[in-house]
């Protein structure tokens, strides 16, 4: 959808489940874009990061989550030629894996402006309610609801390695837990596809998994952790996969935290 706003045009695209609502898009731009009011803009920064900002937003008692694609570096500027930017991108990402079933975020924009050699972009996506899987992990002692969880993970996993996608950064923190037990997928950024998708590729991204577990030391017990990779490979592959993830550990230089952990000593 081509939208005329305040003498500027930009190009507005919505998720599957989303509807064009013209009043929030135009009042995202008039707040993200155009920038009316500095001191609101800045309130409203949640992160602040190499790639992007994201912006934490409320209109109309619902609240979402802003990331906004400006001021690129020449690299990317220059791959951005030869393909959609990146608001764009991860909407298409968000769509596809509602198509195939991955549990993630309902509605999505993305809102594209700029110019053709210097494409610049929003992604807009709808709050969800739960809670970050690290904390729920860290928090919960209801056996039941963290075995369904971890199960739940294990599936989504296992789909978007079937549909030949993975997280490249597969951190407990990019997955959010509601009070059933129900995972959703939230880090468009890191999906990457694949032209095929290989055992060894599959193996690396788990291990990886794991091996930002004990990084971030989340309270997942040793049982959990099989549970997780053999449900997700649906082969009883654990100890191949915990001696990837020593070392990936080794290679980040995390040898105390391999020395802490016996499984990763004695493997």
């Amino acid at each position: 959808m081509r939208l005329n706003y305040r003498g500027r045009e930009y190009e507005v695209l919505a998720s599957y489940r989303a509807e064009s609502r013209l009043e929030l898009l135009e009042d995202i731009i008039d707040k993200f874009i155009i920038i009316d009011d500095k001191a609101e803009y800045q309130a409203a920064l949640f992160k602040d990061d190499k790639a992007h900002d994201v912006f934490k937003y409320k209109l109309d008692g619902n609240t979402y989550y802003i990331k906004k694609y400006e001021n690129l570096k020449f690299k990317k500027k220059v791959k951005n030629l030869f393909r959609p930017a990146e608001g764009e991108r991860y909407l298409k990402l968000l769509n596809k894996l509602q198509e195939i079933g991955v549990p993630t975020i309902k509605k999505g924009w993305a809102i594209k402006y700029g110019s053709f050699i210097n494409r610049e972009s929003l992604f807009i996506t709808e709050e969800i309610s739960g809670q970050e899987l690290i904390d729920f992990l860290d928090d919960s002692d209801d056996v039941k609801l963290r075995e369904k969880a971890i199960e739940n993970l294990s599936r989504l996993l296992n789909t978007l390695y079937s549909n030949k996608l993975l997280s490249g950064d597969p951190n407990f923190s990019n997955f959010f837990v509601d009070e059933v037990g129900e995972i959703k997928f939230i880090d468009m950024d890191s999906i990457k596809k694949f032209p095929a998708m290989s055992q060894s590729i599959i193996d690396k991204n788990l291990a990886k998994l794991l091996a930002l577990a004990y990084v971030h030391e989340v309270e997942l017990s040793l049982s959990e952790k099989r549970v997780l990779v053999n449900k997700t490979l649906k082969k009883k592959k654990f100890q191949d996969i915990l001696k990837l993830a020593k070392e990936k550990l080794d290679y980040w230089n995390h040898n105390k935290i391999i020395q802490k952990n016996s499984e990763l000593v004695n493997i």
